[in-house]
């Protein structure tokens, strides 16, 4: 799964969310969220992190949504599968094709979508248990790091694959 909904949507989100969770959540209106987990909140800001958690969850798996929609159209890959002659077992090509890329793609972007939503709260819900505030890496940070380290390892790869060696990814 890409990362590129979470870094698109840090921004965007952040400055309304972060305004909600800090200024227009109270404590008496919230109730038993709280971001101590084995017990009522202690302080507005922890109510607020949960709530922002919350959202930024939410709103990330919504934007995987809509990216994979923008970027992905199953009915285009079938047409392209028909017009090469291509097919997948068991499917008719056409139309059939397309709406069984579509219940695919659904599938699969869910788990993606949940799990992105969990990597980009991660640190918050980190914070939520240790009552440490100042977390130095956050979610994306972390899912940008790891793709860049991963992208790495696939280019260091490739280039020694070019030149006959066996590469360092086979164990």
């Amino acid at each position: 799964m890409r990362t590129v909904p979470v870094v698109i949507l840090i921004v965007p989100v952040s400055t309304p969310l972060t305004h909600i969770a800090v200024h227009v959540v109270q404590p008496e209106t919230v109730g038993l969220i709280g971001a101590d987990f084995a017990g009522p909140p202690q302080r507005p800001v922890e109510i607020g992190l949960v709530v922002y958690g919350i959202m930024y969850f939410g709103l990330v798996v919504a934007f995987t949504y809509f990216y994979t929609t923008v970027t992905f159209e199953p009915t285009k890959v079938g047409e392209n599968l028909q017009k090469q002659g291509g097919y997948i077992p068991g499917v008719r090509p056409g139309r059939s094709t397309a709406e069984y890329l579509a219940k695919i793609l659904n599938r699969i972007t869910l788990a993606g979508a949940l799990f992105l939503g969990t990597i980009a709260v991660l640190p918050y819900i980190i914070q939520g248990f240790t009552h440490i505030q100042t977390m130095s890496i956050g979610g994306t940070s972390l899912l940008i790091a790891v793709s860049v380290a991963l992208d790495s390892m696939k280019q260091i790869d490739s280039q020694l694959v070019m030149r006959d060696y066996d590469g360092f990814l086979k164990g």
